[in-house]
């Protein structure tokens, strides 16, 4: 049960290259819709010449922050799972599953 999860909740598919990750944490009313919880975990290439700034490298001007991931759901991602743990971990039940499915490619 890594993370709360019991084994037989998690999966996690091969695809061509990358994979799919998808975790359910059972709720207490099967009746209920899940709610899921959706996102991409991929990186893609950057070239430092298609940037106008080096990606590499955060730059914050006029209030905005400029660089590699600075506007990705990496974060986002890492607070859901993080959350669902944690809540877990007391021995707390949602009413009605909840779903995590992230995928290794957000474009498939």
């Amino acid at each position: 049960m890594a993370g709360g999860f019991p084994e037989a909740d998690v999966t996690i598919t091969p695809v061509d290259d990358t994979a799919y990750l998808i975790a359910r944490w059972r709720g207490s009313d099967p009746a209920l819709k899940p709610i899921v919880i959706s996102g991409h975990m991929d990186v893609v290439e950057a070239k430092p010449s298609d940037w106008q700034r080096d990606p590499f490298t955060p730059v914050v001007e006029n209030g905005y922050l400029f660089g590699r991931g600075s506007a990705d759901m990496k974060l986002d991602g890492t607070i859901a799972i993080a959350s669902l743990i944690e809540t877990q971990a007391p021995g707390l039940r949602p009413h009605r599953d909840i779903v995590i499915e992230f995928s290794g490619d957000e474009k498939r």
